[in-house]
């Protein structure tokens, strides 16, 4: 899921680089070419840590590869286009095949050898698009779009405390600072639709009584998930919400190990057999459900589930628009494209325009835990090269159900 801990996002890391089994294509740079990216290099530790954290391993330090894999193939909301090359503090360059090969290199980074930067310029693919990485900026933007504060309410930040004041981006680009937790309450209940987004970095919190420095977007989501970790990131009661699981279903445990369940019998016994230390974080997905309008669907992340449940509230609380149900993020309809900008329309009656794939995606849920339920109409997709008229939900709905 890679809305989820987003923790994971720049995988780079040294030590494999320097055991001989691990050794690929490294080849030396001139010390003027070595530039040392303070945001690529915080990135990868923030993944680094957050993976050894998600295992209940940072006082061992028996992070792990396919923790670290697990890690980048959920958090992160786009994927490399391999192969990539890292460059490391000594200047050398190590070239990566896929995930596995760069989770190898993070789990063996040292003091001693890490990686500082990437090397320029590197695809990755999101939703179906190809984006060109030229730069350490670019590759700040891609990790930044990866996370927005409105998925997150003020409940799920009980467990730790600012230490004010603090710093918030706000939707229309501006920045307001929060004095005491009234002010930075305040920002989540404003009635409109410009709402926070994200912190201004770094900034610190006290948790359990320890002041940590937060340096970046994935620090604080790792915050922000470990609010949860009791009790693990998944809605277990979703037959509260008339979702039934199609099983078999592979679940996630917070070490990364997996459990088939076969049936609600034995799902429910590994979700309430869970404890401090070992609980379940996650679906392995796909996944079909039945929602509790009886319609199959494929569930991708878990985002995706908890629109569902969205739209089981939407329904029951009479929200909504034309069809009462919520707008599919975009990668539902790789087949088509939609020309912006558009308009997107709130449970509670609000509308934002928006202007890419990255910004609809964003805006899926608002402020205040509203959600986006209908685009104004009429909007214009292209599909093969065609534009098309969109003049209504039934048709908009057709059109993503064509491309599956």
């Amino acid at each position: 899921m890679k809305k989820f801990s987003l923790i994971l996002i720049s995988l780079l890391t040294m030590t494999a680089l320097f055991t001989t089994s691990c050794k690929k294509e490294i080849e030396n740079v001139k010390p003027k070419q070595v530039h040392e990216s303070a945001s690529v290099k915080s990135v990868i530790n923030s993944l680094r840590t957050g993976a050894s954290q998600s295992a209940n391993a940072v006082q061992s330090g028996n992070d792990t590869q396919s923790q670290i894999t697990y890690a980048i193939d959920n958090f992160l909301c786009f994927d490399f286009v391999y192969p990539i090359s890292v460059i490391y503090n000594d200047g050398t360059i190590q070239s990566l095949a896929d995930d596995n090969e760069f989770a190898q290199a993070i789990a063996n980074q040292s003091n001693q050898n890490y990686i500082i930067d990437y090397v320029y310029p590197f695809d990755i693919t999101q939703n179906g698009t190809v984006t060109t990485i030229n730069n350490e900026d670019d590759f700040s933007d891609a990790v930044d779009s990866c996370f927005t504060l409105v998925d997150f309410t003020l409940s799920q930040m009980s467990c730790f405390d600012f230490v004010y004041p603090v710093s918030v981006k706000m939707s229309d680009g501006s920045i307001v600072v929060a004095n005491n937790q009234q002010e930075f309450e305040a920002l989540f209940m404003r009635m409109s639709m410009i709402g926070p987004v994200d912190m201004v970095y770094p900034l610190d919190i006290i948790q359990d009584g320890e002041t940590i420095t937060i340096e970046n977007m994935i620090d604080f989501q790792e915050a922000l998930f470990s609010c949860n970790r009791g009790y693990g990131n998944l809605p277990f009661d979703l037959d509260t919400y008339e979702i039934e699981l199609v099983y078999p279903v592979t679940l996630i445990y917070n070490d990364g190990t997996t459990l088939q369940v076969n049936d609600y019998a034995e799902y429910e016994d590994a979700v309430w057999g869970s404890t401090a230390t070992h609980y379940i974080i996650d679906f392995q997905y796909d996944i079909d459900v039945i929602d509790h309008n009886g319609a199959t669907v494929t569930i991708h992340n878990l985002n995706e589930l908890y629109d569902l449940i969205d739209a089981y509230i939407l329904d029951l609380t009479g929200g909504g628009g034309n069809s009462g149900g919520y707008l599919p993020s975009t990668s539902d309809f790789p087949c088509f494209n939609i020309n912006y900008p558009v308009t997107i329309i709130y449970s509670d009656g609000s509308t934002l325009s928006v202007s890419s794939d990255a910004e609809y995606d964003q805006n899926l849920t608002g402020a205040q835990n509203i959600v986006a339920v209908d685009l104004q109409y009429p909007i214009t997709i292209t599909q093969n090269g065609s534009v098309i008229t969109i003049n209504n939900r039934t048709d908009f709905d057709n059109y993503v159900s064509g491309c599956n």
